[in-house]
């Protein structure tokens, strides 16, 4: 019954307003600027690694590709809070604030993709001993003739969860949530409107597709004549082929030289322009996506989610705390009964006393010896 009102309240012109990122050029420099240094940033990584090879080049190439995410990744959060600002038809706050909000939610959805990350692993776990069972001779084929086609159903729903999860959260770290409401949220709308929330992004990925179908259609014939003809004059030797990417003074080489310079500068100017026309589409899908996280997340009710989190929380807090307490409360108990036992065994003031047992030094008043428990009296 609510999947039904909700249909029938979904506002389809909503999706026409994704067309809208077209003209938010602010957040198509920002992501083409992005794009182009996160770009730069990889393309010297490969250098360095194709011209180092070893340690030193495989360390080079993973910091220059974390420098890529880290860019990149600040650039699309950056285009996507100005969207939604835009969405909301709210005051459009300045590029600096977007960025550097945007690299905060960014940071804040590697923390969340670390989570996801780390229950992928444990189902996987899962699903691996439960392979390792069914190898057992005998009962194992039959077990696995069960247990399989349900671990693909499950596994193949939980990863389509996922990506609905995944695909909301961002939004509302945008948002301004902290990275427990956003996920209570999320996980709010997956609960109350999963079917909806599916039904919106379905709807909205047409309505982009034909968008981006539309953009492709103007682009492509001007890029293909063009280029066709460029090539015809120019030539097509491209002297040492795409291995010079990783010989950097090589390309720059031939990028200056009169014969095969132009169509290396082709190359990157081809290079160039696909970033663009990734910015311009980013755009639409944005934009489509903050406008479905609006469309899902009005009126939600998180107080419950966020109250089951934090009784969670609280609850590995006091057993952390609690266990801490039992360990020092052990360590105490060790210490007291390790400085017993060295007292023990010191006589005690003028008696010279000891066990006719063990020899461990006893007082005059003790009944059975503290070590090796011979009665004395």
């Amino acid at each position: 019954m609510a999947v039904a009102t909700h249909l029938k309240s979904m506002d389809f012109l909503m999706f026409a307003r994704a067309a809208e990122g077209l003209t938010h050029i602010r957040g198509i420099i920002v992501s083409f600027v992005a794009m182009l240094l996160g770009g730069a940033c990889l393309f010297l990584g490969v250098y360095i690694m194709g011209s180092s090879p070893g340690v030193f080049g495989r360390v080079m190439l993973f910091i220059c590709w974390v420098l890529y995410a880290l860019i990149v990744g600040t650039g699309v959060y950056a285009t996507g809070i100005m969207l939604l600002d835009r969405a909301r038809v709210a005051p459009a706050r300045s590029t600096s604030d977007a960025i550097v909000f945007g690299l905060i939610c960014f940071l804040k959805s590697c923390i969340i993709g670390v989570a996801i990350s780390v229950a992928a692993l444990l189902v996987a776990l899962v699903a691996a001993i439960i392979y390792f069972i069914c190898k057992i001779p005998g009962v194992g084929p039959v077990l696995l003739f069960f247990v399989h086609p349900v671990l693909v159903i499950v596994v193949s729903l939980l990863a389509f969860l996922a990506s609905i999860f995944g695909a909301l959260v961002a939004p509302s770290l945008w948002d301004g949530d902290t990275i427990t409401q956003a996920v209570t949220k999320t996980m709010a709308i997956l609960k109350e409107r999963a079917v909806v929330a599916v039904l919106y992004l379905l709807a909205m990925g047409l309505v982009t597709a034909i968008i981006l179908g539309i953009i492709a259609a103007v682009i492509f014939p001007g890029y293909f004549s063009m280029t066709g003809l460029a090539a015809g004059i120019i030539g097509t030797n491209l002297a040492g082929g795409v291995g010079m990417l990783t010989n950097l003074p090589f390309a720059l080489m031939y990028l200056t030289s009169g014969e095969n310079g132009p169509m290396l500068a082709m190359m990157f100017s081809t290079a160039v322009l696909a970033l663009l026309g990734i910015a311009t589409a980013l755009q639409v899908q944005l934009m489509g996506l903050t406008l479905v996280y609006l469309g899902v997340s009005e009126g939600v009710d998180t107080s419950g989610g966020e109250r089951v989190l934090e009784q969670r929380f609280d609850q590995a807090k006091a057993k952390a705390k609690a266990d801490e307490a039992k360990q020092r409360a052990f360590e105490a108990a060790e210490r007291a009964r390790q400085a017993a036992q060295q007292a023990r065994t010191i006589a005690p003031p003028g008696t010279g006393m000891r066990c006719p047992s063990c020899s461990s030094a006893i007082a005059l008043e003790d009944a059975f010896c503290g070590d090796c428990g011979h009665k004395l009296k």
